[in-house]
């Protein structure tokens, strides 16, 4: 999200923003007038970045005719685990919270009829798949023939689909199909929990099992993998060295933007290469790189709808939550 937020922003484009949150449209239905702030003196908004269930003709009436669709997924089986521990510790979700026991994902994989409520108020079942728009009937009756016709239909929909184990590849990908430059595609580690191991919730048998449980996921996961590969292989032995590059280049601009913060440090200059042209990361660059979703989603807000009064919406904070973000600074306490 960070990635096309600071985009747009730095070049004052439009953005479909959520009107009851800060960083969701809507957890369980498609882009509706009601969810969204109205565009002001355009015809169509330029971005959407913040979450929405997948629907391209609902999409299509808000964005321009030439907008590139992109999402990103996982390895089913991590999503699944990352998704229990948030929705459960962070958020509280109640149908997860109701499950007791020392292995309670476990209990959940084994008894998901005891626990799951109904597909559209799940965060664990077949999340993936429910956010890209599968038919509800292919949850309860997953026929490998209408799985393959539904992916082939966001095959045909969709212009590129980012992995996230090979997150690094698939921003520099982006990067070709929209001639961004290699400073648009940089970016710090964010959101990443450090309060538990999710390893040590997981009994032997698990991941299998859920792989029977989540045939929709697997099927999603599989063939846009396979397709993620294609594009690699497209691209030819330099896309590697370029992905190289980028991996020590974004890693360089990430120790620069934790202690610009606290040391007169200057600039971070780069030079003329084959990749790109030189550029610099100043102090306001890394403000930007290293906001997080909500606060960039308010920052957005404020300077499209400045007559809106100020409000920070989240979830429920468990006070049990112990989260260690990585370091980064206020952004209300100085000027972008």
């Amino acid at each position: 999200m960070n990635l096309f937020m600071r985009f747009g922003y730095s070049r004052n484009l439009s953005f479909v923003l959520p009107k009851n949150s800060l960083n969701i449209i809507s957890q369980n239905e498609h882009l509706k007038d009601n969810d969204i702030h109205p565009l002001i003196n355009q015809s169509k908004f330029d971005i959407l970045c913040h979450h929405v269930i997948y629907n391209k003709s609902a999409l299509q009436r808000y964005l321009h005719k030439d907008a590139f669709y992109v999402s990103i997924i996982r390895d089913p089986f991590d999503q699944f685990v990352s998704s229990f521990h948030y929705f459960r510790k962070v958020w509280g979700t109640p149908y997860l919270n109701n499950i007791t026991g020392e292995f309670p994902m476990s209990e959940l994989l084994r008894h998901p009829d005891r626990y799951e409520p109904k597909v559209a108020d799940s965060f664990t079942n077949n999340r993936m798949a429910f956010d890209l728009g599968f038919p509800l009937s292919l949850f309860d009756n997953p026929s490998p023939e209408k799985i393959s016709k539904y992916i082939s239909h966001l095959d045909s929909t969709l212009h590129f689909v980012m992995i996230k184990e090979y997150f690094d590849e698939s921003v520099v990908l982006l990067k070709h199909f929209l001639n961004w430059t290699m400073k648009d595609i940089l970016y710090v580690r964010q959101n990443v929990m450090r309060h538990y191991r999710p390893n040590h919730d997981i009994l032997p048998g698990d991941r299998e099992l859920h792989r029977q449980r989540a045939p929709l996921d697997y099927a999603l996961y599989d063939y846009f993998l396979f397709r993620f590969w294609e594009h690699v292989r497209q691209q030819g032995v330099e896309f590697h060295k370029e992905v190289m590059y980028f991996k020590h280049l974004r890693r360089s601009v990430e120790t620069f933007c934790r202690h610009v913060f606290s040391k007169e440090i200057g600039v971070f200059k780069t030079s003329d290469n084959k990749w790109h042209r030189s550029f610099m990361v100043t102090k306001r660059d890394c403000y930007l790189i290293m906001m997080n979703e909500n606060d960039f989603s308010l920052l957005l807000k404020q300077t499209q709808y400045p007559y809106l009064k100020p409000t920070r919406y989240g979830p429920k904070r468990s006070r049990k939550r112990k989260v260690l973000p990585p370091y980064r600074p206020n952004i209300f306490k100085g000027p972008l």
